[in-house]
């Protein structure tokens, strides 16, 4: 073969190309062996492992029965009237010969008059199950008892061969499952014998619980917020090591539980701490001993830290091991405690040493009464010589910044001086902070306001501009045309001021009491804000989200001028 010799090199390589192109019928064959398929599906996401089933009748059969073997792929059925959605699954299974790829199921039960139940065939969906869906996994959302006919299949399927349950709610009024569904808690015939991982989200019936662990022997893994009151059942199962998320809110009544759960090492994915109802009648070295003993084993694998600002300045002070895992901080905060101590109390964290992977803090208002810092002040930790840090995290949430004023906005900017992703919670009027936003945050690049329709009934186009209210009202009256040509310079801080943001949004919540009638035309944002600063922010995306209202009353606040400049979701004013 004789090429040119400019195009000898290309031409290499296109032979070479060719001759590693792969044969069709070698990688057929290489994915029917189920040892080199589950190889390589073994680090594609679901949805590409589906996709990839869809090649041909091979890779097909192979992708079913690799999702149900080796992942978790559920069947919803939350439809409005889940009989109806049941029975349309049942004849789904009855039309084709292909086995599904589902191993699990997720139902809701509706609330729906029972004369609107369908008939659904117990024996065929029974039948079904057994051979040729097994049910490893089941989710159970059921609000209260209805009679729908779904409530029989779930006493079909709630006993069985499943691996992993859920139950995001029951009803209240099924005070034991042993009664409902025939669950034997006795250890000698347990009808959960395969169950190894279960989920309780919201079930407040602690006999319930109790029924549940005491059922599935084989439980390795409990998942789902455990709080004190049903300590008592995990540990008399012997199950307390094999919780993840833990409510440490303690009485000196209870204290002892929690010792005892700290003493079994459990590997905690989430803890949150709150002593409000132990001191100041509960003595510090069994809460110290506990709250230690909680952290010293979850340590490596904690993802969430839900805590108050004076038990978090004493771990920091402490030198507890780090928490390589953890993502979330989950921070209370008071300003009582710095205007009696008179300095910055978050800035005594080191967070970077205890949190180097930290994502996201979130701060909420907690009130620290002057017993319990008695108490505080009293423990070694608090009279050490006081070192000042700062946080690198990148997300901060403030929740019910109304009850904070104006220092403790600049002391949150003061100790987060790096947040780039900004989410900032309003009650009542926002005016005041936003002005703060402007300059105490200037490499933001993402800011959300979550607020009330009632909190914005003065208009704050100067605030937004940098103008004056007088220069406002004035270029209010003005054209598009003419404020598009305006020039003009911020004679205050403004948005414009920085010059990293990307994105703002506005989540604005219907105060359903209050509605504005609909000649009020309340207009908190103008196109004027649009002109003089949004529209002078290249790439900035703006976008204005109001809940529908629920009555039939037009609503009255004008948003419409705004519409060249931002996305708007829900209804506004024409």
């Amino acid at each position: 073969m004789h090429f040119p010799k400019g195009d000898l090199t290309n031409a290499l390589r296109a032979e070479l190309m060719y001759k590693m192109e792969p044969d069709p019928k070698l990688v057929n064959h290489s994915m029917s062996i189920h040892l080199i398929s589950d190889s390589i599906l073994q680090y594609l996401p679901g949805r590409d492992v589906l996709s990839y089933s869809c090649v041909n009748k091979l890779w097909n059969a192979v992708g079913r029965k690799y999702m149900r073997d080796k992942r978790k792929c559920m069947v919803e059925i939350n439809a409005a009237h889940s009989c109806h959605e049941l029975r349309r699954f049942a004849n789904f299974l009855a039309s084709t010969a292909e086995d599904p790829p589902y191993n699990g199921l997720s139902i809701k039960v509706s609330k729906i008059p029972h004369e609107d139940c369908v008939a659904v065939s117990m024996t065929s969906i029974r039948s079904f199950f057994q051979t040729r869906f097994p049910l490893k996994f089941l989710k159970i959302h059921w609000d209260s008892l209805t009679g729908c006919v779904v409530e029989l299949f779930l006493k079909e399927v709630f006993n069985g061969d499943v691996q992993g349950l859920t139950l995001s709610k029951i009803p209240e009024s099924i005070g034991s499952l042993k009664q409902y569904f025939g669950v034997d808690s006795t250890d000698y015939h347990p009808n959960l014998p395969n169950l190894k991982v279960v989920k309780i989200c919201d079930v407040q019936n602690h006999n319930v619980i109790h029924e549940l662990i005491s059922a599935a022997p084989e439980v390795k893994k409990i998942v789902g917020t455990v709080c004190i009151e049903q300590l008592q059942s995990f540990m008399t199962e012997g199950k307390a090591p094999y919780i993840t998320d833990f409510e440490f809110y303690p009485s000196p009544q209870n204290i002892h539980l929690c010792l005892q759960l700290a003493q079994s090492k459990p590997e905690l994915r989430s803890l949150a701490v709150l002593a409000d109802n132990y001191f100041p009648a509960g003595r510090m070295q069994i809460f110290v001993e506990t709250l230690y003993g909680l952290i010293g084993s979850s340590a490596p694998y904690l993802k969430i830290l839900n805590i108050d600002q004076i038990n978090l300045i004493m771990l920091s002070e402490s030198n507890v091991d780090p928490f390589p895992a953890l993502h979330n901080l989950q921070l209370g905060f008071g300003d009582a405690m710095d205007e009696e101590e008179g300095y910055l109390s978050l800035s005594r964290i080191n967070y970077d040493r205890l949190f180097p992977n930290l994502k996201k803090v979130d701060i909420d208002k907690e009130m620290v009464g002057t017993d319990v810092l008695n108490i505080y002040r009293c423990c070694e930790f608090w009279n050490q010589p006081r070192s000042t840090y700062t946080c690198s995290v990148a997300e901060l949430n403030m929740n019910h910044s109304h009850m904070w004023g104006l220092d403790v906005f600049r002391s949150f900017a003061t100790v987060f001086p790096n947040v780039k992703d900004l989410h900032i919670e309003f009650d009542h009027s926002m005016r005041e902070f936003i002005n703060l936003l402007w300059t105490n945050w200037p490499e933001v690049e993402s800011i959300t306001l979550n607020t009330k329709d009632v909190c914005l009934l003065r208009n704050m186009d100067a605030v937004f501009s940098g103008v004056t209210s007088d220069e406002a009202l004035m270029l209010s009256k003005q054209s598009f045309d003419f404020m598009a040509k305006y020039q003009f310079a911020a004679v205050n801080p403004c948005i414009t001021n920085l010059t990293s943001l990307k994105k703002i949004r506005f989540n604005i919540q219907n105060a359903h009491s209050k509605c504005r009638h609909r000649f009020t035309k309340s207009s908190f944002l103008s196109g004027l804000t649009g002109s003089l600063a949004f529209s002078r922010m290249p790439g900035l995306v703006v976008e204005l989200a109001r809940t529908d209202c629920l009555r039939n009353i037009r609503c009255g606040f004008v948003q419409q001028s705004l519409l060249p400049f931002v996305t708007i979701f829900g209804n506004f004013e024409d």
